[in-house]
């Protein structure tokens, strides 16, 4: 009895994750590839979602942050990286923000009857970090024709990416959606091969399944698929570049993966929460993709300049 009550409660969880993946995975896709307010917003809204819920971790090891200010500050820095970064201000409103989120932090510390201020204003600034630094370059992956524009106007020329297909803002739509589904295969090469063939333990502390056979083959697999899909769907990326951000996708993946099962050990939890049927929560789904935007971020534009 107990098993068959056991086998209907897997079959109900693959349920409810495969019904999750039939409408979200076209919807993202859609999304991802119009660009412009639909990514934007979705993006902006899952951020606020994710640092509720980083919050409600940080609420289970007793720190009490300023959850309303964080989540108005996050959004408007995440607005500045939409609407700002291709102009001469954006550094200016960033600091201006920033300032706003320490100061105001500190002073509603003063009126909030808690003894833990430092913990709280640690928390309430870090998951706006958090949020705000990681998300905020999946923001600029999509509209990077415009940064390649703004790099041109400072003389700051760049080799491959002046090919004019990279300045057509579809084609960042489909080069992150190559960057989702790489992250996508790498996660189940990682899950099915470690489940299958796993023995040595990759990182037992914070996450006891996983293991280096399937972090190997989430790596190979993340850089397989990266290049045959830009292959096919982006003939134009150099196959050299291709390769590198698969190996920053099977690596940076898979730390963002463990750095964020290190929140919901500590905070004693299985998901960070549970909004999406059958996935667990926002931070549990993003994970990989906040880790891996930055640095990919970062890699544009270093082999641009």
């Amino acid at each position: 009895m107990v098993k068959l009550r056991k086998k209907a409660e897997q079959l109900n969880e693959l349920s409810k994750r495969t019904l999750v993946g039939v409408v979200g995975i076209p919807f993202a896709l859609v999304v991802t590839y119009l660009g412009s307010w639909y990514f934007a917003s979705v993006v902006i809204l899952l951020s606020v979602l994710a640092l509720w819920e980083y919050y409600t971790l940080a609420e289970r090891k007793n720190a009490r942050p300023a959850k309303y200010f964080g989540l108005v500050m996050n959004v408007a820095m995440l607005l500045n990286f939409y609407l700002f970064f291709d102009k001469g201000y954006f550094a200016i409103v960033m600091f201006a923000q920033l300032s706003v989120l320490f100061v105001g932090s500190m002073l509603i510390q003063l009126y909030m009857r808690n003894e833990q201020a430092i913990v709280n204003l640690a928390t309430t600034v870090a998951g706006v970090l958090y949020m705000t630094f990681l998300l905020g370059p999946l923001l600029l992956l999509r509209e990077f024709a415009s940064v390649i524009q703004m790099f041109d106007t400072f003389g700051m020329s760049g080799n491959y990416l002046n090919d004019p297909v990279f300045l057509e803002n579809s084609t960042w739509g489909i080069f992150v959606i190559i960057i989702f589904f790489a992250i996508w295969i790498c996660d189940s090469a990682a899950y099915f091969i470690g489940k299958a063939y796993g023995k040595n333990k990759l990182f037992a502390r914070v996450s006891p399944k996983k293991t280096w056979e399937g972090a190997i083959a989430g790596l190979v697999f993340a850089v397989l698929s990266f290049y045959t899909f830009s292959l096919f769907f982006l003939p134009e990326l150099p196959a050299i570049h291709a390769i590198v951000l698969g190996i920053i996708v099977g690596t940076a993946g898979q730390i963002g993966d463990l750095a964020e099962s290190q929140l919901k050990r500590d905070a004693e939890v299985k998901d960070s929460s549970d909004i999406i049927p059958g996935h667990g929560g926002v931070l549990d789904r993003f994970d990989s993709i906040m880790f891996v935007s930055p640095i990919i971020l970062i890699y544009l534009l270093l082999s641009n300049i």
